[in-house]
């Protein structure tokens, strides 16, 4: 009775950790569920009931005569597709009966950590990326030029803040803010550009604030039967989207006082 309880009671620490991983890397509802399910299965465990918020996930097991119930926080929504591959890669190792041990599996899950990415490498990366915005809506060398310096800005302003604790939607309309800013400081003062050209730079710039993934993410939530889930997911984005849209419009009242 013991190690029945014992072994039920990993067993839901082993999904709640799963679920609240994949969730905080980004992976859409029915991925998670479905992860999980492939663990109970490969186990041989009866799943009674997966709930998840965004808060965290909450799972309980139980048998005949034990159950157990157990909850994960889910601490950020983040984007990271290497560490959700690997955690599926579990799932299907423990399906396929290649990983039986419960404890085995716990720490395998446990050491898959998302991937850090070089920050100064991301901030040039998006800065480029800002700069073919432009390009490709008909903008020229001074745009792109001003595009660029305003991702620069925008993408070291948005790390900073999110290294020193500062919550989402601070982080994203200020960093509008500041990116806008900059491109439009750039092009008016520094290339010279004309009204079209400036007005461009700074949409170019804004367009690396708006969150596709979480909208993705949650539109299927919504679509696949997970109407909860995908509606806090789709509100996050609306409310970053528009602290980004607040950003930007500040520093549009600047450039509209003639500075």
């Amino acid at each position: 009775m013991e190690d029945t309880s014992k072994n039920i009671r990993q067993v839901a620490k082993v999904l709640s950790l799963l679920g609240s991983k994949m969730a905080q890397n980004g992976a859409e509802t029915r991925l998670i569920i479905q992860s999980m399910k492939m663990i109970q299965k490969g186990l041989g465990i009866p799943l009674s009931q997966i709930g998840m918020t965004r808060r965290g996930i909450i799972v309980r097991v139980d048998n005949e005569t034990v159950q157990e119930i157990h909850f994960t926080e889910i601490k950020n929504l983040g984007i990271n597709m290497s560490c959700i591959t690997n955690l599926h890669k579990i799932c299907l190792a423990v399906e396929k009966g290649e990983l039986t041990d419960i404890n085995e599996i716990y720490e395998k899950i446990d050491k898959v950590q998302s991937i850090a990415y070089n920050k100064i490498a991301l901030v040039f990366i998006e800065a480029i990326a800002a700069a073919l915005f432009s390009y490709l809506n008909g903008g020229n060398v001074n745009v792109g030029i001003a595009a660029f310096v305003g991702g620069m800005a925008l993408m070291s302003t948005r790390f900073i803040l999110h290294s020193r604790g500062f919550f989402d939607i601070f982080i994203s309309m200020t960093a509008a803010f500041v990116g806008c800013m900059s491109a439009f400081l750039t092009s008016k003062y520094a290339l010279h550009s004309n009204i079209a050209e400036t007005n461009l730079s700074i949409i170019a710039t804004t367009l690396l604030l708006v969150p596709g993934f979480p909208f993705i993410n949650g539109f299927l939530d919504v679509f696949k039967g997970y109407t909860d889930i995908g509606m806090v997911r789709l509100t996050h984005a609306f409310v970053l989207t528009f602290a980004a849209a607040f950003g930007l419009l500040g520093a549009l009242w600047f450039k509209s006082l003639g500075l």
